[in-house]
């Protein structure tokens, strides 16, 4: 199977114990059906520790002590690696921040904003729409993606790569004409028809509401309290404020980062401008609470991590903020470009 990753994805590796947010804290870690096989057979105390350690509901996953993996020691070191190798852990630890896409005979990966190493490489690559093609050993999937909506889909994609790229654009006219072209790409999906749109008047801008979009936010489930605190103050002390000089490289990868990551997954439901809305929007609060707080790459990194926490770690949240994308006024295309 052809594996399609960004290339700066090369460059990822776990920081373990120099971790300021461990993924071994405060998420449920579900066990693979192969891996508590093998665990069921590890001898000696260990093995009994690996045993009285797992819950053995539907999904098997580990007994959380507190809010910790009970296999993340007193140095943040797991201690699975070390009595049994990295390459004994669960597929969702193996995985993790990796995220996984299959089309047919084509997989795409990349890594995620919720970690902070990633994050870092996501905002700081010189080039995020480099992608490289390996091949992963696996087979192809047995139900096979449309092949003209995937193929329109991919040089779409490519074509909205190439805008976001424009150096010499400020990122509103690089938005503007994002969702200029995804309006009319969508209209083309909804009737059937499988080209590229070639003459698409670009979007004016009218006045962004930001206080709105952050307001809205708050109707989403809470998944990290460290959030739901920030957003909280956020709106309290809500002031308008300009994009932050030198953040422009940041907004271009992570718009880039959102249409990696989602764009294709229209294939499967035909729906596209959503997505597309998805990476404005999350680019513009990104970008409005880093210019509000002056913040560094380190804060910057640390916003990225809380909004991906919130937001794409809950299929629930996509969904509901998808719905909201057409059902509030403050979400229209020309309001969403007046953001930046």
């Amino acid at each position: 199977m052809k594996l399609i990753m960004p290339a700066y994805c090369d460059g990822f590796r776990c920081s373990a114990d120099r971790c300021s947010d461990n993924c071994c804290i405060g998420w449920e870690i579900d066990i693979d059906e192969k891996t508590a096989a093998f665990y069921d057979g590890i001898g000696g105390s260990f093995g009994t520790r690996l045993r009285e350690s797992i819950d053995r509901g539907e999904c098997s996953s580990f007994i959380l002590k507190g809010e910790r993996c009970p296999f993340l020691n007193e140095k943040n070191l797991c201690d699975i690696i070390i009595n049994l190798g990295e390459e004994h852990l669960c597929q969702i630890c193996t995985d993790h921040p990796r995220y996984y896409e299959w089309f047919g005979s084509i997989k795409e990966g990349g890594i995620g904003l919720c970690c902070e190493e990633a994050a870092g490489l996501i905002l700081t690559a010189e080039n995020p729409a480099e992608l490289r093609e390996t091949d992963d050993g696996e087979e192809g999937e047995d139900d096979e993606p449309d092949e003209e909506l995937f193929s329109l889909l991919y040089d779409a994609r490519s074509f909205i790569f190439s805008v976001l790229m424009r150096e010499q654009c400020s990122i509103r006219e690089r938005v503007a004409e994002l969702l200029s072209f995804s309006e009319r790409l969508q209209i083309n999906i909804d009737n059937y028809n499988d080209s590229l749109p070639e003459d698409y008047e670009v979007i004016t801008a009218a006045e962004g509401d930001m206080l709105s979009v952050l307001k809205s936010l708050t109707a989403l489930e809470p998944i990290d309290e460290k959030w739901t605190a920030y957003l909280d103050k956020s709106i309290a002390g809500y002031r308008k404020t300009q994009i932050k000089d030198g953040i422009t490289p940041y907004l271009r990868n992570l718009l880039i980062y959102y249409i990696y990551r989602y764009f294709l997954k229209g294939t499967f439901d035909g729906e596209i401008l959503s997505k597309v809305k998805l990476a404005c929007v999350s680019t513009a609060v990104i970008s409005y609470l880093v210019s509000r707080e002056g913040a560094d790459l380190t804060e910057t990194v640390n916003i990225c991590k809380l909004f991906s926490k919130q937001t794409e770690y809950s299929q629930e949240n996509i969904d509901l903020l998808s719905e909201m994308f057409y059902e509030k006024e403050f979400y229209k295309s020309e309001k969403i470009i007046g953001l930046f």
